[in-house]
């Protein structure tokens, strides 16, 4: 008969056959973070983490982790704070990547951008990344780097409305109006109801003097604009019709009847908006 000593230290033995061959894993406390976070429990995730660093603050896949939930919980400004811990070349892609978007929407693209561009160069075929990048690199002015970027998946990706998205939002950037319309009109015909494409085409429209243009592309769209933007398609037709209305009449009797329509425009616009409640809010005060 076996001793109960014996039957103890052979269920040990068993227990570390298992764990040594992979069969059964133990949840260690970067693993029971990441779970939490993934549950919503950011608070109690960015606590365990922060008690594993500081036992072990050179683990890469634990700095990473930390960095990526601190953004998870929007503590943007605590993750931004702690991109010092993302300096290892062995740092994931996905924590580049949102320590990138951080830094952009933090409105710091040229450091942003120095993130996205280690993530690109190791995945460079990933299209969304490489969008995101060229963008990050407009709003740093860098535009011929940004049309770099966008260059080298042209081809592959001439079919997906958030490749020419990022070709017209550099354009816009660098203030070639006409080239982004192009793009955005691209995007369009991919994408009818795009979320930003109709308004940031009304918008480079107006910028490249062509209000009338702004104003049929937004009728005939496949979605909304801002209140914003359609006060300004108003303003600047009004200011069309105004500024050039005597230079249009040929007879002097005639000079009055652009001014005539701007204000009819203006009448007629602002009953508009007045249905619209608070939408319409901002017209109305023009």
């Amino acid at each position: 008969m076996n001793s109960p000593g014996g039957a103890f230290r052979g269920c040990v033995l068993a227990f570390a056959l298992l764990l040594s061959s992979g069969t059964f894993v133990l949840a260690s406390p970067h693993q029971d973070a990441v779970q939490l976070a993934r549950g919503g429990d950011f608070e109690r995730a960015v606590a365990l983490l922060e008690a594993e660093l500081s036992r072990d603050a050179t683990n890469v896949a634990l700095a990473a982790d930390y960095v990526v939930i601190l953004g998870w919980a929007g503590r943007r400004e605590a993750a931004w704070a702690n991109r010092w811990r993302l300096e290892s070349p062995e740092t994931p892609v996905y924590a580049l990547r949102d320590i990138g978007a951080i830094g952009r929407d933090l409105k710091v693209p040229g450091e942003a951008a120095i993130f996205l561009g280690r993530a690109h160069r190791r995945e460079p075929n990933d299209a969304a990344l490489a969008g995101l990048y060229a963008m990050t690199l407009a709003e740093a002015h860098l535009f011929n780097e940004a049309r770099g970027v966008i260059a080298h998946h042209q081809g592959a990706e001439r079919r997906n409305p958030d490749f020419w998205f990022a070709r017209a939002y550099i354009e816009e950037l660098a203030g070639y109006y006409a080239e982004a319309v192009l793009a955005y009109r691209e995007v369009l015909l991919l994408k009818a109801d795009h979320a930003d494409a109709l308004e940031r085409l009304a918008v480079n429209l107006l910028s490249a003097g062509a209000p009338d243009a702004a104003r049929n592309a937004v009728r005939t769209g496949g979605s909304t604009v801002s209140a914003e933007t359609s006060a300004r398609i108003v303003r600047d037709a009004v200011a069309w019709r105004v500024r050039w209305g005597a230079v249009e009449a040929r007879d002097p009797r005639d000079r009055y009847k652009a001014t005539d329509r701007a204000i009819a425009l203006i009448e007629r616009e602002v009953a508009n908006a007045r249905t619209l409640g608070s939408d319409g809010a901002a017209l109305v005060q023009y």
